[in-house]
């Protein structure tokens, strides 16, 4: 039994070891094989040899120029601030309100410039202010025929002349006019007037006059009552320097520009007719940026009139008066 398992194993052993001889024997082979194809230099039609580049040395080192300021003089010092396989150190900077490389400054913010004085609908230049009846017609008539109409013009323009000789222009008229009556200045017509009886609470009666008016030059017509027409489809809104309050400019919609001498673009962004405040977008130059722009967008509301302060009196000062 022992003879016949040793038989077997050599049997075996003999096995292996041939197949490791041939296996060596191509191998070594193969690789004689090898250096013959890579050597060989490729040929066809379609092949082109291409030169690989020798890497060189400049012989002077160029700063390139910077994404964010790409007008800046390479020069600038706070642009590269950074050592060669050194991390950028990075520091928060308020002003700016971001993380810039340590060492660059951000300029702050110069003032807007820029304040809403009005916010407001235009106002049709006649206004109804009453009205006078004749002194035959009865208080309880409801005729309006004869009823002189009192409207009040306020581009209406007047020339005073003074007893010196010297002539000022003024506006406003108050004109008297009657139903069915065509004016030339104003180029107006009254097509209508309506007298109603409004009973009140307390039993009292009132009357409500409405006038209806055919204005040429707009070619529209205007129901005028006690309370100035406004033209809601249009909005004023009147802007000033800070600087020079009598330098103004009248907008009326979003994407409005202002073109400010010193101070840059101003434009429009949004209007808040609820709140009654405009948001304004300035575009300007950038002072230690050179030709690069910036922007500031501010929020703003007509400023109510100040208050005049007044110092009050020292004791000593109250005592003597």
């Amino acid at each position: 039994m022992n003879k016949h398992f040793d038989k077997l194993l050599l049997a075996f052993a003999l096995v292996f070891f041939a197949a490791g001889v041939v296996c060596a024997f191509l191998l070594e082979k193969s690789q004689q094989e090898v250096p013959k194809v890579v050597a060989s230099a490729p040929t066809g039609d379609y092949y082109e040899e291409i030169s690989f580049p020798q890497p060189g040395i400049l012989d002077e080192w160029r700063v390139p120029s910077h994404p964010q300021y790409p007008d800046e003089s390479p020069d600038e010092p706070t642009l590269w601030n950074y050592d060669i396989f050194t991390p950028v150190e990075i520091t928060w900077n308020r002003a700016g309100h971001a993380y810039v490389p340590k060492g660059v400054t951000h300029e702050d913010e110069p003032e807007f410039g820029l304040r809403l004085v009005s916010f407001a609908h235009p106002i049709y230049r006649l206004s109804l202010q009453g009205s006078v009846a004749p002194e035959t017609q009865k208080a309880d008539e409801k005729k309006t025929d004869d009823l002189e109409i009192l409207i009040y013009d306020s581009e209406f323009k007047n020339q005073v002349r003074t007893p010196a000789g010297e002539i000022y222009e003024t506006k406003g008229k108050l004109l008297r006019v009657r139903k069915g009556q065509e004016l030339s200045s104003p180029n107006i017509k009254i097509t209508d007037c309506q007298l109603a009886t409004v009973d009140g609470a307390d039993g009292t009666k009132t009357k409500n006059l409405t006038v209806t008016v055919f204005d040429n030059d707009l070619n529209r017509e205007f129901l005028l009552t006690t309370r100035p027409y406004e033209f809601t489809d249009i909005t004023n809104l009147v802007f000033a320097l800070e600087s020079d309050p009598g330098k103004t400019w009248t907008l009326h919609k979003v994407g409005d520009k202002i073109e400010a001498e010193g101070l840059g673009t101003f434009s429009i962004k949004s209007i808040d007719f609820e709140r009654r405040h405009v948001s304004v977008e300035k575009l300007y130059k950038s002072v230690t940026r050179g030709k690069s722009k910036k922007t500031q967008t501010v929020t703003l509301r007509v400023e109510s009139p100040k208050q005049p302060t007044i110092a009050p009196k020292s004791i000593e000062t109250a005592a003597q008066s």
